[in-house]
């Protein structure tokens, strides 16, 4: 079976590393941990984690600067997870820089209550404006308010980050539907847990 979609995030399920990837906002850095199997939906053996050092209104994780092509359609994808709390929430945020020197940011948002630390998968698709120069991923947790600090060691956990390039909109929601796949040679078999290329060599 051939490639049939192209993830463009570099390190997309810390398998081998978090080369790449940033804390800001309040932690330090990007972990890889393999010890947390209650999580639903993660893949593989390892997952990312950022730590709060500081009582912070938010976190964010980081990933790293990627090209895109001015009215192409993307889609962004990943799996989350958090240290729940009333009120908190976490977002798939993107951000977009212009050749106009513009900012464009786009956001899927979900509720990090009670129940969201066993995690689940965030998606955003878009197109691309017509002087798009790059696009930034990354997952922000917040407090839900401005007046409520996290306490330190408030964590998220992230896996599973797709980057997907296609021509029309329904071509990339397609593609995000699809099992996903963390190597360059998907099999008809394993596609939705297993890849038989190196880990990570999706692009």
């Amino acid at each position: 079976l051939g490639i049939t979609r192209r993830n463009e995030i570099p390190i997309p399920s810390f398998e081998t590393n978090t080369t790449g990837w940033a804390a800001e906002h309040g932690a330090t850095t990007v972990v890889r941990r393999g010890d947390y199997p209650q999580m639903a939906g993660r893949q593989g053996t390892y997952v990312s984690q950022v730590t709060t050092t500081v009582a912070h209104r938010y976190s964010t994780m980081t990933g790293p600067v990627l090209p895109l092509v001015p009215g192409r359609w993307y889609g962004v994808a990943v799996w989350v997870a958090c240290d729940a709390a009333a009120d908190r929430t976490i977002a798939l945020t993107n951000v977009l820089t212009a050749t106009s020197g513009v900012t464009y940011m786009n956001a899927t948002e979900a509720s990090a209550g009670a129940a969201f630390y066993t995690g689940r998968s965030l998606a955003r698709v878009f197109q691309a404006p017509a002087d798009a120069l790059t696009i930034r991923p990354r997952v922000q947790l917040n407090s839900g308010s401005d007046a409520t600090l996290m306490p330190v060691g408030t964590r998220i956990w992230t896996d599973q980050w797709r980057l997907i390039q296609g021509q029309t909109q329904a071509e990339v929601e397609a593609a995000l539907a699809a099992p996903y796949f963390d190597g360059d040679t998907p099999s008809t078999r394993y596609m939705a847990n297993r890849w038989s290329g190196t880990a990570n060599a999706s692009v």
